[in-house]
């Protein structure tokens, strides 16, 4: 280390510290439970208390597929354990860990190409703004998968530059990697690419194609076996026109995905101005990588993560070359003579004032499931009553409904999608719940449909609508109902009368104790 960068340590390491202590703060903030968390809880429970995986569907009254494909089914199982042994609090955490971490790895590949600290730091800032809305949920199983996909990425780069030892690591990570989530198709992507660029440059072949085979090999390593393949080949491409994340990335709004907007444009930029001042020879697998991520940010937003870490991982020296640039047009001697680590500190340490002052009292690690944000009141109702029968529920809050009322209660859909249901199962309920042709009440003909939730904030049922199939009110919020078949509507109405003003902990760990009291047939 030379003098400078010696003399310049102490300042890096505040700054790394205040960069850590604003990312978790900002990641603390948002602690409401993602929608997905009550479904990967199921399986987890089901785990622990029948050590089995829930291979087919016992909680829904409509139509579902003969087998149930869980690619998420050890996230499931790690996020159980942690609310079983340390409670809610552990999720966020987890969640706040994973997300440092993979970033910190990114950071340290673009470390490994020799780029200066003072480059990377800045450049986390936006790359850390393109992964948050990854993590402005508690929890989801694509945590782990950006964290293994940081991993590999910075595993692939030791290989490359001649060492052998990263060969076991990426095996384990795919292995793991494939029991917690699909995602791992993302990591034998960045193997393949490495694996391809090695072939063509003659350099380190043989440990690439073994890798390689062996990451591919162990993807078998799963309960289902190749099922499990079967399942997610015609996955990839399927449509979900029910879910936001996956729909396409627009460019000219500003919302939760500004930082990949800024982050694309600035890399673009940095690209084209320093492409000759850097041997970009030596990074062609990175910049395929960041080329690649970028495209399916652009088609699916929740890609967007992806290009967040490849960028920390892999811009690093375009962008040290860009500021070198603009350093012999910047007017004035002090900005000229002053250190560029001074500046990342003032940056940083600015961030950290505004995060502690605007954020930080309002900081909890509680984990949240806010009415408005699901039925909690709705299914407060139908817990206390002892209510039996069938939920006609949106997609949206399925996931949610399952977890707070199974046994007595059976829900019509949830958000697992196509591991769960067939799309006319889908259909048929969104025809219910917007009110689609002129057959959108089959779903409460077919079958026998007992109570309906409704987000008033998302469908075109009126009350009227539901007085006309026999449906009379229960309860109405700010931007939810509940309805019941008019023979069962008065119970419900004198028990939410009576409710009290607290709901029960959601997250709580002893609510599937009563679910396989007597045997359940797979």
């Amino acid at each position: 280390m030379d003098k400078e960068n010696r003399a310049d340590s102490p300042i890096l390491i505040i700054t790394i510290g205040l960069g850590i202590f604003s990312f978790f703060i900002l990641l603390a903030y948002h602690n409401i439970a993602d929608g997905d968390l009550w479904a990967r809880l199921v399986q987890g429970a089901s785990i622990w208390k029948r050590h089995s995986l829930v291979h087919r569907d016992i909680f829904a009254f409509t139509a579902v597929l003969p087998k149930y494909i869980d690619h998420e089914w050890g996230a499931g199982l790690i996020f159980f354990s942690l609310l079983r042994f340390f409670g809610p609090a552990s999720l966020l955490l987890f969640k706040i860990i994973t997300a440092l971490t993979a970033l910190a790895l990114a950071v340290l590949t673009g470390r490994m190409s020799g780029c200066k600290w003072q480059a990377l730091l800045l450049l986390a800032v936006p790359c850390a703004a393109t992964i948050f809305p990854a993590y402005s949920l508690v929890v989801r199983s694509h945590t782990m998968t950006y964290l293994f996909f940081a991993a590999t990425i910075l595993c692939m780069e030791i290989i490359r530059r001649g060492h052998s030892w990263p060969f076991f690591a990426v095996v384990t990570i795919m292995m793991l990697w494939t029991n917690v989530h699909g995602g791992f198709v993302s990591g034998l992507g960045v193997i393949a690419i490495y694996t391809f660029i090695s072939v063509i440059e003659k350099h380190m072949r043989r440990i690439m194609l073994v890798t390689m085979l062996a990451a591919i090999s162990v993807t078998f390593i799963n309960p289902y076996g190749i099922e499990l393949w079967n399942y997610l080949v015609p996955a990839f491409t399927m449509r979900r026109k029910y879910v936001t994340e996956w729909q396409a990335m627009p460019l000219g709004i500003y919302d939760a995905f500004i930082g990949f907007r800024v982050l694309f444009i600035a890399t673009i930029c940095m690209l084209m101005v320093a492409w000759s001042r850097v041997n970009w020879r030596r990074s062609i697998p990175g910049l395929c990588i960041l080329a690649i991520t970028a495209y399916l940010a652009l088609r699916h937003r929740r890609h967007a993560p992806f290009f967040g870490l490849s960028a920390a991982a892999f811009v690093g020296p375009y962008m040290e070359k860009t500021l070198d640039r603009l350093a012999c047009h910047v007017p004035g001697i002090f900005l000229r003579k002053a250190r560029p680590v001074v500046y990342i500190f003032i940056l940083y340490g600015a961030i950290a004032v505004l995060t502690a002052w605007r954020v930080l009292p309002n900081v909890s690690l509680r984990v949240l499931a806010p009415v408005g944000a699901y039925p909690v009141r709705e299914a407060d109702i139908l817990m206390y009553s002892k209510a039996t029968g069938n939920l006609a529920v949106t997609f949206r809050w399925g996931n949610y409904a399952m977890w707070r009322l199974y046994p007595r209660v059976k829900i019509s859909i949830c958000g697992r999608y196509e591991a769960m249901y067939p799309e006319s199962t889908y259909a048929m309920n969104d025809a219910f719940f917007f009110k689609i042709g002129s057959d959108w009440d089959r779903l409460v003909r077919q079958y026998h449909v007992d109570y309906i939730m409704l987000d008033t904030r998302r469908t075109r049922l009126q009350k009227k609508d539901l007085e006309n199939i026999d449906f009379k009110i229960v309860y109405s919020g700010d931007c939810s109902a509940l309805y019941a078949r008019k023979e069962l509507a008065p119970l419900l109405k004198s028990v939410a009368e009576q409710m009290p003003e607290r709901t029960i902990e959601p997250l709580d760990a002893g609510i599937p104790d009563s679910w396989w009291d007597k045997e359940v047939p797979d």
